[in-house]
């Protein structure tokens, strides 16, 4: 028997059914490579792990010492880890110790603290020939406008008189405080955290040429279709 034809009603919904298919295999795949193109984005962080010693009134390297379980934070393409350890003794005389960084701090709601830095610690850090730096522990406590809180601008001012770098730093929070800890560490290392800056910038600009190059080269291959078609028209 002769095999009956499907009748158009029965052709469309078929084509309609395979057309769907194809749409949602289409969509399927789209998803998929967008997928593993933000799994290939995925960015490694170098781990910077910091030796720190806090130097100061033994009130405010207390201060400090407080938050050092919680001393994480993220920057960048850096992943920064702080190990703080207390770098004076109740008297303020400095432990001289292997240390990325000597952090001399006062506390912002306390000009004692400041006397106390300026007096019996700083010179002794200055004596040591190492990286150093100067916070103010507190940013945060500017806000209520307290009379007896320290000058604004007292961790400019000593950083300018012992050459080094200071500010003042949020305390409140861990990786506030590890963060701008970082930060002083990386101003007082120029020459290696700028390095790294030029290299993005010079890998970024040999992209750019790249792209650029590619541009041009596809706008003359253009030009020269047209041109071809103009003559072959003629």
């Amino acid at each position: 028997m002769a095999k009956k034809e499907a009748k158009p009603k029965e052709k469309k919904e078929k084509k309609d059914k395979k057309d769907k298919k194809d749409k949602k295999d289409k969509k399927d795949k789209k998803n998929d490579k967008g997928k593993s193109s933000r799994s290939d984005k995925k960015v490694t962080r170098e781990t910077q792990r910091l030796e720190v010693s806090i130097c100061g009134h033994p009130d405010v390297v207390d201060m400090y010492m407080v938050k050092s379980s919680d001393l994480n934070a993220v920057i960048d393409s850096y992943q920064i880890d702080i190990d703080p350890d207390p770098g004076t003794n109740a008297e303020g005389q400095v432990i001289d110790t292997e240390a990325d960084l000597f952090l001399c701090v006062y506390d912002v709601r306390n000009r004692k603290t400041v006397d106390f830095l300026k007096s019996k610690v700083l010179p002794e850090v200055k004596n040591l020939n190492k990286k150093m730096a100067i916070a103010g522990l507190g940013l945060e406590y500017r806000m209520g406008g307290r009379d007896e809180l320290a000058d604004m601008g007292t961790a400019s001012s000593l950083a300018k008189q012992y050459g080094c770098r200071g500010a003042e730093l949020i305390y409140c929070e861990g990786e506030q405080l590890a963060a701008g800890t970082f930060s002083l560490y990386a101003a007082s290392n120029p020459e290696k955290y700028n390095k790294d800056t030029e290299e993005k910038t010079e890998e970024g600009g040999d992209k750019k040429k790249k792209k650029d190059k590619k541009d041009k080269k596809d706008k003359k291959d253009k030009k020269d279709k047209k041109e071809k078609k103009k003559k072959e028209k003629k």
